[in-house]
């Protein structure tokens, strides 16, 4: 084996030493960046339920919100990791009255996202600050002596 030998086994040391090094500068360096504060626009869907059959909605209900949220980088990431697929249920019932109209507020939408959040995590924007939307009933379609349908 001699001296050859001997100089591939210091050569390959030397790279495994540098590897090593170069992936903890690499931690490190990681670690320091996402331990900063860091705002970043996430987008949560919506979707209305309970919407009762004999009931349309007249306007667009927008397909989601978007918010700027600020916190540390670490937060940041868990928040674009576990966000799920699943959207923002908002319940019929609880938001439409008997004028025809319907409106979640600024405050239960932000309400909404924020039990999305980890605690601690700022709001700094939200767009749309509210939801509104206009219903219509359906008229019962009545039935004529011959069974025939009538509008």
């Amino acid at each position: 084996m001699g001296e050859e030998g001997l100089f591939l086994d210091l050569e390959q040391a030397i790279f495994h030493l540098l590897s090593i090094f170069v992936h903890q500068f690499l931690r490190f360096w990681v670690f320091t960046n996402l331990n900063q504060t860091y705002k970043q626009d996430f987008e949560f869907p919506i979707k209305l339920i309970n919407v009762p059959e004999n009931v349309v909605i007249t306007t667009d209900i927008p397909k989601s919100v978007h918010v700027s949220l600020r916190d540390k980088g670490f937060n940041l990431l868990n928040v674009a990791r576990n966000m799920s697929g699943s959207p923002i249920l908002i319940n019929f019932n609880d938001y439409a009255d008997n004028s025809g109209r319907g409106m979640v507020s600024s405050a239960e939408l932000t309400k909404f996202v924020s039990q999305r959040l980890p605690q601690g995590m700022q709001i700094v924007a939200q767009r749309p600050q509210q939801i509104e939307f206009l219903l219509q009933l359906r008229r019962a379609k009545a039935r004529t002596r011959r069974g025939e349908r009538h509008v």
